[in-house]
Order: structure tokens, then sequence, then C-alpha cells
């Protein structure tokens, strides 16, 4: 998942409150040769936390999306010829005046790709 999601230059992030919880860890970047912002995030506590990503006004913002590869637990693996457990899946992400919510699950990782 984050190899196919490669920035070219790593993005400063300003936290709106001074503060993040615990469980959650995240880095921005962007890939101007394909014209997408890539915000990538994990999650690894038991409780889902919301996130609230405010895109500079700078940014010509057109859609977003996000894969997001999550378990049941933090010990879930996948074994050979057995149905996985973890399996990435994309979603649409709704921006409104570039600003983008989404409930990180548990145990997750997520990387959304936003196209300017």
């Amino acid at each position: 998942m984050f190899s196919t999601h490669r920035s070219e230059v790593i993005l400063p992030v300003d936290i709106a409150n001074g503060s993040t919880p615990y469980a959650l860890n995240y880095v921005a970047g962007v890939n101007y040769e394909r014209s997408l912002l890539f915000i990538k995030a994990s999650n690894f506590g038991d409780d889902t936390i919301p996130l609230a990503l405010e895109i500079g006004a700078d940014w010509n913002v057109k859609n977003a999306t996000v894969e997001i590869l999550k378990a049941d637990n933090a010990t879930a693996w996948n074994k050979p010829n057995i149905e996985n457990k973890v399996e990435p899946e994309m979603a649409s992400v709704e921006l409104y005046n570039n600003k983008l919510s989404y409930e990180m699950p548990p145990y997750s990782v997520a990387v959304f790709s936003v196209a300017f």
C-alpha cells in the first residue's frame, strides 16, 4: 500500500489543537507528477479515532479516495490457503471546502489520495 503511494516531497502537518490521540500516527506528502497529495495514517489503538483533515486553500482539490487495511484485532494476519483476515479496501471520501472527515477504525492503516 505504501510503496504504490510514494511522495516526492514530505509536507509539514499542523495539528489543530496542538495534540493528537496517542494511537494515531500520520504523515503527508505530495507527488507532483501524478497530481496527488497523500495523507498516510495509522491507528494502532483499539478505539475508532475521528479524523478531520483540512487541506490548505492553495490546493485546488478535485476528489479523494482512501485505501484502508484494517483488522478485528492487533494479532490478525493472513495465512496461505486460508481466507484472508486482512485485506485492503478502497472507498471514496467526501470533501467539503478542502476538508476531509473520516473515522479511523481500530488496528488500521490508511492512505488518503487527494487529487489536485
